[in-house]
């Protein structure tokens, strides 16, 4: 009897482990994912705006967001040859929190306004990539990081030049007549924090 029931108590717990594990691969094949932090300061300074010419900012959910797997954010790393090791992601629950090697997730509770997060078409997989817009990858760096970094990220966004490692020196200029231009502005940073009270990014928000 006590054997049976240990049994029925096995069975109860592989049941609900293998639904788990279907929920988790449909919300992956139906999910995307945001670069965010160092990270998507790292990919903006290469990318060029990824916005330019966009007329209407979208609006996305961060409870729709799942993490990548080591690989995965390896092979995302290497794709645009970033130069940095780990890949910062948002995820919308503490139970996706994890670090590793290559992957370093940030909680983020919130909602944010539309125009946060911009998109950077499908990935692979069923996943559609994001990454953090200018204006609060540049809040994340000022809440996590020394004044002088904060100084740093901002000049970088303003910006009227990209890192490109096949350039001469190593950077180019974001001329606006080939589908480039300044990321953000002092003015539009400002702008955004005001018209954004969530992003205080106190630190029950947003977790290193």
């Amino acid at each position: 009897m006590r054997r049976g029931k240990k049994l029925l108590v096995v069975c109860r717990k592989l049941a609900r482990t293998a639904s788990g594990r279907r929920r988790a691969c449909y919300l992956r094949a139906m999910g995307y994912f945001i670069v965010s932090h160092n990270a998507a300061l790292a990919l903006l300074a290469h990318l060029p705006n990824p916005r330019f010419g966009d007329s209407e900012p979208e609006v996305v959910s961060i409870a729709g967001v799942c993490a990548l797997l080591e690989q995965e954010a390896q092979e995302f790393i290497d794709r645009y040859d970033l130069g940095i090791q780990t890949l910062d992601l948002l995820v919308p629950s503490r139970a996706d929190r994890r670090q590793s090697k290559h992957v370093k997730t940030h909680l983020c509770t919130n909602e944010l306004p539309a125009g946060s997060f911009i998109s950077l078409g499908h990935w692979m997989g069923g996943l559609d990539a994001y990454v953090c817009s200018p204006e609060l990858a540049f809040v994340q760096v000022a809440h996590d990081s020394s004044a002088a970094e904060a100084i740093y990220a901002g000049y970088a966004m303003t910006s009227d030049y990209r890192l490109d490692n096949l350039a001469p020196g190593g950077v180019t200029s974001r001329d606006g007549g080939m589908r480039d231009g300044r990321l953000t502005t002092k003015e539009l940073i400002a702008a955004y924090i005001e018209a954004s009270p969530k992003v205080e990014l106190h630190p029950k928000t947003w977790t290193a």
